[in-house]
Order: structure tokens, then sequence, then C-alpha cells
């Protein structure tokens, strides 16, 4: 029981960190500074090839 609750959490940390990293806009902040949104393609090409074969690019309809 322990195992699948443990399970559970990691799970579902590493969707909400997927979801934020995904979700993210590029922006501005103080003194013009600008933090840009991370190219969506090119991280699930990275995340897959250093073993999240799960990842999968975010279809346009879920934006």
């Amino acid at each position: 029981l322990i195992n699948q609750l443990f399970d559970a959490v990691v799970e579902t940390t590493e969707e909400a960190v997927l979801n934020s990293l995904f979700k993210a806009e590029t922006m501005q902040g103080r003194d013009h500074h600008i933090i840009y949104a991370l190219p969506i393609q090119e991280t699930v090409e990275i995340m897959n090839r250093y073993g999240h074969t799960q990842v999968k690019a975010p279809s346009a309809e879920s934006s």
C-alpha cells in the first residue's frame, strides 16, 4: 500500500512539473527582463532522448 501511494505521489509530481514546463509562456518582468517559454517540440525530443519515452508534445486542442 505504501509503495502504491509513493508511486502515485511521484507520478502526480512529475505530471505537475511537465504541465508547468509546457504551459509556461514568454513573459517580460521588471526592468524589461524577458524570460522565454521553452520550445515544446525540442523539449519533448530532449526528454525522450534521455529516457522519458512517455512524454509527447501537447496537442493544439489542449492549449
